[in-house]
C-alpha cells in the first residue's frame, strides 16, 4: 500500500513538472497586452534628417520601438554613403555608425536599412529606413534620380552599385532597388560624373577592365536640382565587333551577325556597307542598313521579289 502511494506521488509530481514546462515553453504576450502585428518603428534618430551638423564628434544612432530579431543582419546589410569604412554597433532597440576614419568636414552622409528588418515575432519592415545629414554649413535638397539597364538582356537589373564623384574625389553611393532604380539627395551643387558598376568583387571601388559598367554626366545648378539618368551596363571591350556570318533572309535582305554587341544608338554616319558578288564581282547598292531590325526598307528599282514584298507587308502595321 505505502509502495503505491510513493508512486502516485512520484506520477503526480513527474505530472506537475511536465506541466509547468510546457507552460513555459509557450510563447506568449505579456499580460494585458494584445497581438503585435506592426514592425519595429523609428522613435528617434541623431541627427534630424536632412540637417547640417558641421562640428559632429559622435555616434549617429537609430532607435526602435520595441527590439530587433537579428541586430547582427543590420551591419550585414546597411546601405552607407559615402562608400568608406564605417563601424557599426546593432543592439537589440538601436543601431549606432561611425566611420572608421572619423567624420570628415562638408560631406554628405547617408544611411539605408533596407526592407525586411524583423521583430521578435518576425513583423518586417516593409519600406526603407534612410537618413541623411551633412557635416557642411548648409543642407541641398538636391536629388539625383535612375535607373540601370543591361545592355544585353534589355531589363532594369537591382543590387548594382552607383557611385558620383565630384572634383573633391568623395565617392557618394546608392545600390539599385528591385525595380533598377536609385536616388542620391542632398548633394551639393556642382559638376559630378555618375558611375553604374556590377559590384562583383564586393570592395565598392569600379574595376575597368572586367566589371560591366556606364557613367553619366550630373550637373546639379541650384539647391533644388533634380538630375534624372538613364544608365546602360555594358562588359568591357578592347577589340571592334568582327562580322561573323551573313545571313540572306531573302532576295533582298541580308542579316550580318557580328562576334559582340552592337550598340544601337551609335551614329551610323561614318559606316558603310558594301555588298559584292563573289563570282562576278558586281557591286550591288544598298538601300539602307541599321543595327536591329529593319521593318520597312525603302528599296529603289524594279525586280522586288514576291517574298521580299510579302515580309515587309506582313511587318507594316495594320
Amino acid at each position: 500500500m505505502k509502495r503505491n502511494t510513493l508512486q502516485a506521488v512520484r506520477l503526480h509530481l513527474l505530472l506537475g513538472v511536465a506541466l509547468v514546462c510546457a507552460t513555459c515553453a509557450r510563447e506568449e504576450m505579456p499580460p494585458g497586452t494584445g497581438p503585435d502585428f506592426e514592425a519595429p518603428q523609428v522613435v528617434e534618430m541623431f541627427p534630424a534628417p536632412a540637417t547640417a551638423v558641421p562640428d559632429l564628434d559622435e555616434d549617429v544612432y537609430v532607435r526602435f520601438d520595441e527590439p530587433i530579431a537579428d541586430p547582427r543582419s543590420v551591419a550585414r546589410t546597411l546601405e552607407t554613403s559615402p562608400a568608406w569604412l564605417y563601424e557599426v554597433n546593432a543592439g537589440r532597440r538601436n543601431v549606432r555608425i561611425r566611420p572608421v576614419d572619423g567624420w570628415r568636414p562638408g560631406v554628405v552622409y547617408s544611411f539605408r536599412i533596407p526592407p525586411g528588418l524583423a521583430d521578435l515575432v518576425r513583423n518586417r519592415t516593409r519600406s526603407p529606413i534612410e537618413f541623411l545629414f551633412t557635416t557642411g554649413s548648409q543642407f541641398y535638397d538636391t536629388r539625383t534620380v535612375g535607373e540601370v539597364w543591361d545592355r544585353e538582356t534589355v531589363r532594369k537589373v537591382r543590387d548594382i552599385a552607383v557611385q558620383v564623384l565630384g572634383a573633391d574625389s568623395i565617392p557618394y553611393a546608392a545600390v539599385t532597388d528591385t525595380g533598377g532604380n536609385f536616388a542620391l539627395r542632398g548633394l551639393p551643387v556642382g559638376a559630378y560624373w555618375a558611375f553604374a558598376f556590377r559590384d562583383q568583387n564586393r570592395n565598392r571601388t569600379l574595376e575597368r577592365d572586367f566589371e560591366p559598367h556606364d557613367s553619366g554626366h550630373v550637373a546639379l545648378d541650384d539647391s533644388a536640382s533634380v538630375v534624372r539618368l538613364e544608365l546602360w551596363l555594358t562588359m568591357p571591350d578592347s577589340t571592334p565587333p568582327a562580322l561573323g556570318l551573313a545571313e540572306a533572309r531573302d532576295s533582298l535582305n541580308v542579316r550580318l551577325n557580328f562576334d559582340d554587341l552592337l550598340d544601337p544608338e551609335a551614329s551610323l554616319e561614318q559606316a558603310s556597307v558594301r555588298v559584292t558578288q563573289a563570282e562576278s564581282g558586281v557591286e550591288w547598292p544598298v538601300a539602307e542598313f541599321a543595327v536591329g531590325e529593319i521593318h520597312a526598307a525603302a528599296v529603289e528599282g524594279e525586280g522586288a521579289d514576291s517574298d521580299s514584298l510579302a515580309a515587309r507587308e506582313s511587318e507594316d502595321p495594320a
